[in-house]
């Protein structure tokens, strides 16, 4: 018992020593912002519920709602860049890489609220790469080919099979031997039964498969903590 007793009052003196050590830490806190108000001006509000996403402003410190704003922009960006070729698709995405050029190159930020972002767009990478998928395929899609039912599941098959590397002709929506052919090909690399057969299920399995190569490993900018660089287009 004298001893259990013993290692409690160790315990109650290490408490009461790091309680201290915290007042102690917020005290000097308080006063250094008190000598330096610029500091307290500088240091960005939290974001409300609601506002996990928030587009940055041209210019000052990000907090992390902004932050996740531009790491979520920067995975949309790789997405549509591999789906939009040419065109008037590629010019609205080259409009919004410049936007998103404009605000990275003044990008500043605390680490803590840094680690924060990432969090928040580490849990959503995944449907942040399916919904700018779906937006990008719908964008490329011509209209006359999503008006038809069979149309629409040939190209995008065939688009797929272009994104995965295995059909190197023309998205048309029109079934094709050479798209049939680049379709068994693909079942012969994933050791199925070479079919050539093109429906809504195999459509889909194409999706899944593109979907997973493309979620990151990680987020983040990478490099220091002030500015990063510009995204190319």
């Amino acid at each position: 018992m004298g001893a259990l007793k013993k290692y409690l009052v160790y315990a109650i003196i290490l408490a009461v020593l790091s309680a201290a050590a915290v007042f102690l830490n917020e005290l000097r806190t308080a006063r250094e912002y008190a000598e330096h108000p610029e500091f307290a001006v500088k240091t960005p509000p939290a974001p409300s519920r609601g506002e996990e996403f928030r587009k940055p402003s041209q210019s000052g410190l990000m907090d992390s709602s902004e932050l996740a704003w531009m790491l979520r922009e920067g995975i949309i960006l790789d997405v549509w860049d591999r789906i939009i070729s040419d065109g008037p698709e590629r010019e609205r995405y080259n409009a919004r890489v410049r936007e998103y050029n404009d605000l990275a190159v003044a990008i500043e930020y605390r680490e803590s609220a840094m680690n924060s972002a990432v969090t928040l767009v580490e849990r959503s990478k995944g449907e942040v790469v399916r919904s700018s998928e779906d937006e990008a395929m719908s964008l490329v899609m011509p209209e006359n080919i999503k008006k038809d039912a069979r149309a629409s599941v040939v190209w995008r098959v065939q688009k797929y099979l272009k994104l995965l590397g295995y059909y190197a002709g023309d998205i048309t929506g029109k079934e094709e031997r050479k798209t049939t052919d680049a379709v068994k090909t693909f079942e012969i690399r994933t050791d199925s039964e070479p079919t050539g057969k093109i429906d809504e299920p195999f459509a889909k399995e194409l999706r899944e498969i593109w979907i997973s190569r493309n979620i990151p490993v990680s987020v983040g900018f990478g490099g220091s903590s002030r500015g990063t660089p510009p995204r190319s287009f």
